[in-house]
């Protein structure tokens, strides 16, 4: 056939480079995406052992009114909450007081007054609340989050049962609300929890979430905490992850019931700031890490641009046509088979459409940053 001869290819190097996306992107999608798409987890005796639960707020008396009571009211048989306190300028410090009364386990923990910069507060605060914590095991979530069931924190748990394991990772979605912004941040958040939990599956844990996330507080202090990293102002969950994970000591619990729902970002320009925030931390990853998640992001992105640009310009549109469909057939059953975990249907059906959206998106954050370096260096 005139489609697999070299000379052919060879005569169309445009056209082999696409084909050569698609094949990369299948394997992406069929060696490790399938440890997700194909996860079981395994019956594990109920673990009973005290647990803490922090939680760092500053300015979130609204979200602890919320979502604190939801927490507190988990159905673990051991626990306390401690909630740090993070040179809040509203009431939270009222509201945590409040609740103290009422729930016994909660414990208060307030952050120094910082005279100058506090962009790093968050490690601080995480650090202390590590040290005010009781119980070996440690759970954490975001005040502007809420568990998705009263079995969050027990299921989170229960891979402690194996004494190997010392690091649980969770999944942590958006609210869906019905607007293209939240449709695009909710695909980027499906996309990375697929990534990080798939590769975690296959032994390469590199990341976890601070929004929902487990490990042992004697862990954190054989590392010395975050004090390699210490100068980077996010990365209080994937850098720390990164340096203690590996592929013995890490557990993932991507179940419905062990979720914590987030409020996502309100506008676009709140958005671009999280994500270059988050994305100041990924050049920090281990080389092979970055080697493989760049591998992925450059063949997708390559496969957004050539798709449309080759079905106009080149002749052989039912080749071109096939070689996407085998990519998006694939693509569709792997997303199908990992909703039953990470919960969004509309990324199962839409997901052809969000692809080059949020392609777009990230290039954009490339060239946004170029710039900026540009003119800081002028």
């Amino acid at each position: 056939m005139y489609w697999l001869d070299i000379a052919f290819w060879q005569n169309h190097l445009l056209l082999t480079v696409f084909a050569g996306t698609v094949i990369i992107q299948l394997l992406y999608y069929l060696v490790l995406f399938t440890g997700l798409a194909f996860f079981k987890n395994k019956k594990q005796e109920e673990f009973s052992e005290p647990i803490s639960v922090i939680i760092c707020a500053k300015n979130e008396a609204d979200n602890l009114m919320q979502h604190l009571p939801l927490v507190l009211s988990q159905k673990h048989t051991d626990f306390e909450v401690v909630v740090v306190n993070d040179q809040s300028a509203d009431n939270t410090e009222d509201v945590l007081k409040a609740f103290h009364l009422q729930y016994p386990k909660l414990k208060i923990v307030n952050t120094p007054k910082q005279s100058g910069n506090d962009y790093f507060s968050k490690k601080m605060a995480v650090t202390l609340g590590i040290k005010a914590a009781s119980n070996e095991h440690l759970v954490f979530i975001d005040a502007d989050c809420r568990p998705a069931s009263d079995l969050w924190l027990k299921k989170m748990a229960e891979p402690f049962g194996n004494e190997k394991i010392k690091i649980v990772l969770g999944f942590s979605p958006y609210e869906k609300k019905n607007t293209l912004l939240n449709w695009l941040i909710g695909f980027d958040t499906w996309m990375i929890g697929l990534q990080y939990l798939s590769f975690a599956v296959r032994k390469m844990p590199y990341m976890g979430v601070g929004r929902n996330l487990a490990y042992m507080r004697s862990l954190f202090f054989a590392n010395k905490g975050f004090a390699s990293h210490i100068h980077i102002s996010s990365g209080d969950d994937d850098l720390f992850i990164q340096e203690v994970a590996n592929s013995k000591n890490t557990a993932i619990v991507p179940q419905r019931e062990a979720h914590t729902i987030s409020v996502p970002e309100q506008s676009f320009s709140d958005w671009v700031f999280q994500k270059q925030r988050h994305l100041q931390t990924s050049g920090e990853y281990k080389w092979h890490i970055r080697l493989l998640l760049g591998g992925f992001s450059l063949s997708l992105t390559l496969f957004v641009i050539l798709f449309p640009l080759l079905i106009i310009t080149e002749p052989y549109v039912y080749l071109i046509l096939s070689l996407a469909m085998a990519k998006y057939l694939i693509q569709f059953g792997i997303f199908n088979l990992v909703n039953k975990y990470l919960n969004d249907k509309r990324v199962v059906f839409l997901f052809w459409l969000l692809e080059p959206l949020l392609v777009a998106f990230y290039i954009f954050l490339f060239f946004k940053r170029m710039m900026h370096k540009l003119f800081k260096w002028v």
